[in-house]
């Protein structure tokens, strides 16, 4: 035990990193106030024992006021923004909506459908006569295979059917909300046809150039594993490579987790 409180004093800054990331990660289990509660309380103790130099308490209240900001953080992220010019908070039902974006990444695109991320301008929704400024990403899915000529960078009018996400409550399940939080999208939607996507424009940067330029190799990549391997060793091999692990079986995706090498497919991901 003392050669731990010694390192930790040997190591603060270390030790405080380490304390905002395990904060982070156990932010989703946090009561609301009992950060906010905690971080007054931990600076007011840390104060009071460095001036009477209990500084092996000082330091653990240290530690436990870096775990409070990343609960705190870790919860910012999460929750959605109250800026009334997001399309989340035009979206308490789920709506029709022609939208106006940037394709921001593919998740996937393969025989079960289209996955990919919107970043949105404007919106108009069924009933409106014109398209008003809205912000936020948006996880589309089509069914069906993307469009050839619509790439990432390429500014898009989409007609899709939007709504909030919402997860099963059932205990132990994916908590799908929470995974898309962590993304920063807090709207999903469902595109019926590749005929209600209308190209606009490329890429209007150099950075999104420089971007849809990543994206379309790693597509590429993804294209080419699929037609030199088996499926499921094409999963595996693009979930490693490119970080999509969309066509990894659940079956085989809890043999990873209970093996403890999970981390392998996430490397990017």
């Amino acid at each position: 035990m003392n050669r731990v409180i010694l390192f930790i004093s040997q190591n603060l800054l270390c030790a405080a990193a380490c304390a905002f990331t395990a904060g982070i990660s156990l932010s989703f289990l946090s009561p609301p106030l009992l950060p906010h509660i905690v971080l007054i309380a931990t600076a007011v103790l840390a104060i009071a024992l460095l001036r009477y130099r209990r500084r092996t308490a000082a330091a653990a209240m240290i530690l436990l006021f870096f775990a409070s900001l990343g609960v705190l953080y870790g919860s910012a992220c999460c929750t959605p923004p109250s800026d009334l010019s997001l399309i989340h908070n035009h979206l308490e039902t789920k709506k029709e909506a022609v939208l106006l974006g940037t394709v921001a990444s593919f998740q996937n695109s393969g025989r079960e459908g289209s996955h990919v991320d919107i970043i949105s301008e404007a919106a108009m929704f069924k009933g409106e006569s014109d398209l008003s400024p809205v912000s936020g990403r948006i996880s589309l899915t089509l069914k069906g295979l993307w469009p050839k000529d619509v790439e990432i960078g390429d500014r898009v009018l989409i007609r899709a059917t939007l709504s909030r996400p919402f997860s099963l409550q059932t205990a132990g399940s994916f908590d799908y909300v929470q995974f898309l939080a962590e993304k920063g999208i807090f709207v999903t939607g469902n595109i019926n046809s590749p005929l209600f996507i209308h190209k606009i424009s490329g890429p209007s940067s150099f950075a999104q150039g420089f971007r849809s330029a990543i994206e379309r190799a790693r597509m590429r990549i993804g294209k080419a594993i699929d037609g030199a391997l088996p499926p499921q060793t094409a999963g595996i091999y693009k979930a490693v490579l490119i970080g999509d692990r969309s066509e990894i079986d659940s079956d085989l995706q809890e043999k990873y987790k209970s093996s403890g090498c999970m981390h392998i497919l996430a490397i990017l991901y």
